[in-house]
C-alpha cells in the first residue's frame, strides 16, 4: 500500500520531468535546424563570393585554398571530389617518376657518356 501511495505522490514530478524533457528536446531539434539553416544561408554567400570573383578575373584575395577546396567538395560532391583527389594523386606521382627517371638518366649519361670521365668509366682504367 505504501508503494502506491509513493507512486501517486511522485507521478506530478515525473510527468513534470518528462514534460520538461519533451521541451528541451522540442527546443533543441528547433535551434539546431535554425543553425543548420545559417550555415547553408553562409556557404552559399561563400560560393556566391567565388563565382563572383571567378566571374569578374580576380585572383583568390579573400577566398584560402582550403575554402575553395571545400566549395569545391561541396558543390561536386563526395564521389566525385575523392575521385578528383585520386587523378591527382597519381599523377602527381607520375611525374615525380618521370622527373626521377630523367634525373637517373642524366645522371648516368654524365658518368657514361662520350666525354673522359664517361670512356674510362666503361673501360674501367679509372680506378685501376
Amino acid at each position: 500500500m505504501q508503494q502506491m501511495i509513493d507512486f501517486f505522490v511522485g507521478l506530478p514530478g515525473v510527468l513534470s520531468n518528462l514534460w520538461e524533457d519533451l521541451i528541451q528536446v522540442f527546443y533543441t531539434s528547433f535551434d539546431s535546424i535554425y543553425e543548420f539553416y545559417g550555415l547553408l544561408v553562409n556557404q552559399n554567400v561563400v560560393m556566391q563570393d567565388m563565382i563572383d570573383q571567378i566571374n569578374d578575373g580576380y585572383s583568390f584575395d579573400g577566398v584560402s585554398l582550403i575554402t575553395f577546396i571545400g566549395g569545391y567538395r561541396y558543390l561536386a560532391g563526395e564521389i566525385l571530389f575523392h575521385y578528383t583527389y585520386l587523378l591527382l594523386i597519381v599523377g602527381a606521382g607520375f611525374m615525380i617518376y618521370k622527373l626521377l627517371m630523367a634525373i637517373i638518366n642524366f645522371i648516368k649519361n654524365i658518368f657514361l657518356g662520350s666525354g673522359k670521365l664517361g670512356s674510362m668509366l666503361k673501360t674501367g682504367k679509372l680506378f685501376k
